[in-house]
């Protein structure tokens, strides 16, 4: 399984998640994309969670199954 660091995560995945928002492995690990060694993500936090369902409900169109 691929780690990543904030930094790179936010970039692949277009958020701007912060510290809060996440896990941090506490020993550093070598990012898959930068190759350098940073606290990876470990998990995400349900605020982190909140916050992408929010965007995508926002970006992406409607369903029309959905009950959102």
């Amino acid at each position: 399984m691929a780690e990543f660091c904030l930094g790179c995560w936010n970039e692949i995945n277009h958020t701007r998640l912060n510290e809060e928002d996440v896990i941090l492995s506490d020993e550093l690990d070598v990012c898959a994309i930068c190759k350098r060694p940073k606290p990876v993500i470990i998990k995400l936090t349900p605020r982190a969670s909140r916050k992408i369902l929010q965007w995508l409900r926002r970006n992406l169109p409607p369903c029309r199954h959905s009950k959102w």
